[in-house]
């Protein structure tokens, strides 16, 4: 998670006119199962989302 917030720092300093990123968080278990979340930057803050573990798709 800090390796995605620390891009995203760089992205809106680079970039200032960003208000609000955000991005699915997915670990593949196997080729059925994943651990899904997501995270949105807005307003200085990062928010993340709950985290669903071992999920069939």
């Amino acid at each position: 998670m800090e390796r995605y917030n620390n891009m995203v720092r760089s992205i809106v300093e680079k970039f200032p006119n960003i208000k609000i990123a955000g991005t699915t968080l997915r670990e593949v278990v196997s080729g059925l199962i994943n651990n899904w979340s997501a995270s949105m930057y807005h307003d200085g803050q990062f928010f993340e989302a709950r985290r669903y573990e071992n999920l069939e798709i």
